[in-house]
């Protein structure tokens, strides 16, 4: 029960850094993609991005909890940067 509970407040920190990121980004980028198709940007990025690094993560062969939740706080930190 708690490592459950452990996966998930992981998963919800680390997906809402990376969701901030990305819409901070396509902000940025895409100023005026704004209001349903902005929304629909972000979250193709988001999964876009979640397929990418698990793939990366799995080819090198580190796909563990304790690899995917930084894995997701570098690309997030890397996508502020970028905003």
């Amino acid at each position: 029960m708690v490592r459950h509970l452990l996966g998930v407040l992981a998963f919800a920190a680390t997906f809402g850094l990376l969701a901030h990121a990305v819409r901070r980004l396509r902000l940025t980028l895409l100023p005026g993609w704004v209001g349903p198709p902005g929304a629909l940007v972000d979250l193709v990025t988001i999964a876009a991005t979640v397929v990418a690094v698990t793939q990366v993560l799995g080819v090198v062969g580190i796909y563990r909890w304790w690899a995917v939740v930084p894995a997701f706080g570098l690309v997030a930190v890397l996508a502020e940067g970028l905003a």
